[in-house]
């Protein structure tokens, strides 16, 4: 009679242990996601000039929410990289580079009822794959 007293009792704390962790994970992890702040991918990053006007560049978000809100994109030498628009918050900020040079992204995010400023160094190279080509044994470049 006791073992059976001790069973259903076990089972019943088993059961109440379980349901206390169904309604308390779910919670834990809604909180987790919104305490990530929104950030650029990368601390610095280098784009390349292409030989065409029509090249253009992503620069992407990270901790950002599909709802979330960018406004005020201002870049510190549009000489070197020109803004080419936003599609949305997923695909980042599109940019054209113009010249080599160096530049400074800068933004507003709005997410979760909060303001983030968010700024990035950006360094344009001219492209050139290739430094040297031989034809027998000389450089033809």
């Amino acid at each position: 009679m006791i073992r059976e007293k001790k069973s259903w009792l076990t089972g019943i704390l088993v059961f109440a242990l379980l349901c206390t962790l169904l309604l308390v994970v779910p919670q834990e992890h809604a909180m987790a996601a919104s305490k990530k702040v929104p950030a650029f991918d990368k601390t610095k990053q280098i784009v390349f000039v292409g030989d065409e006007d029509s090249y253009v560049d992503s620069i992407k978000f990270v901790n950002v929410s599909s709802k979330a809100k960018v406004t005020n994109i201002k870049f510190s030498n549009p000489s070197v990289l020109e803004y080419a628009g936003m599609h949305n918050v997923n695909q980042g900020i599109d940019c054209r580079p113009l010249k080599a040079g160096k530049c400074k992204i800068s933004c507003k995010v709005k997410q979760c009822g909060k303001t983030y400023t968010l700024s990035q160094n950006i360094t344009v190279k001219k492209a050139d794959p290739f430094s040297y080509v031989k034809l027998n044994g000389k450089n033809v470049q």
